[in-house]
């Protein structure tokens, strides 16, 4: 077009920078997006570590004893962790960074499983636990003589006493066992539905074992704190 004096008039090609601004957003976008993709990356990265489980003790219980797990990376808190022995959820007692206490599920049969620890990191490798048969009786001297018969001791001369009867809860007993090839041993049991079932056993039951298998605080532990016997389940004659 041409204005008033003849001459052409100049217009800016509009179609051109339309084209090159959409261009400029559509940049701007994809650059804003391979950001927000490398945050997440990075964030995952940095995330929570995968669970490092080192040991499990004692490494044989019955439906009911404590154990406690040791490792790193657990976190300070349990949150929606778990634990598993065999496909198993079990109930924790206690959660930090480096330690869990849990217990045998009460219905779990006799067997060989592992235990596995599972967070927001992934899951951990597995450590193995035995799960013992039930030993139950109408009193616990044939529970207690059940077991030792399935362990093969020999029982010639052997005295069975009672420890404890706890006040606070008397369905919970520790009683022990003294004979001369296997020396003084305990059992810890606990009454259900009248019947007297092991709970726990071992040459050395500690305050910290006893509370991890659930005994009330008036049943004493078989050795003073600080003793460095060894573990009952590290012992040759605990188990």
């Amino acid at each position: 077009m041409k204005d008033e004096a003849g001459s052409l008039k100049k217009y800016p090609a509009r179609g051109r920078v339309g084209k090159g601004m959409l261009i400029m957003k559509i940049n701007r976008a994809v650059v804003v997006t391979l950001v927000f993709v490398i945050f997440l990356a990075f964030a995952a990265g940095c995330g929570a570590s995968k669970p490092v489980v080192k040991s499990v003790a004692p490494k044989m219980g019955f439906p009911g004893t404590g154990f406690k797990i040791t490792g790193t990376d657990f976190g300070e808190s349990q949150g929606k962790s778990t634990v598993h022995l065999g496909a198993k959820t079990v109930t924790v007692s206690s959660w930090s960074a480096t330690n869990i206490r849990a217990s045998v599920p009460k219905d779990m049969a006799a067997g060989n499983y592992s235990i596995t620890v599972t967070t927001s990191g992934g899951t951990g490798k597995k450590v193995s636990l035995t799960v013992e048969p039930v030993f139950t009786g109408s009193s616990p001297l044939p529970a207690m003589m059940n077991y030792l018969k399935s362990k093969s001791v020999d029982k010639t001369g052997m005295s069975f006493s009672v420890v404890a009867t706890s006040k606070i809860d008397p369905n919970w007993k520790l009683d022990k066992a003294i004979g001369a090839s296997q020396g003084t041993s305990y059992f810890l049991f606990h009454k259900d539905s009248g019947s007297w079932n092991i709970v726990d056993y071992g040459t050395n039951l500690t305050a910290d074992q006893l509370k991890a298998d659930g005994a009330p605080s008036d049943i004493p532990p078989t050795k003073p704190a600080g003793s460095s016997s060894s573990s009952p389940r590290s012992s040759s004659t605990s188990r």
